[in-house]
């Protein structure tokens, strides 16, 4: 039981580390001028 929590924990990370970092190229891409 408390592995799968452990792991739970680990794809949450993930999926917010990797919103984080698509959010982040996102405004990175609006400041740069066309």
């Amino acid at each position: 039981k408390n592995g799968s929590h452990t792991r739970k924990l680990i794809i949450y990370r993930e999926i917010v580390l990797k919103n984080f970092i698509s959010s982040s190229f996102r405004y990175s891409v609006q400041e740069i001028p066309c």
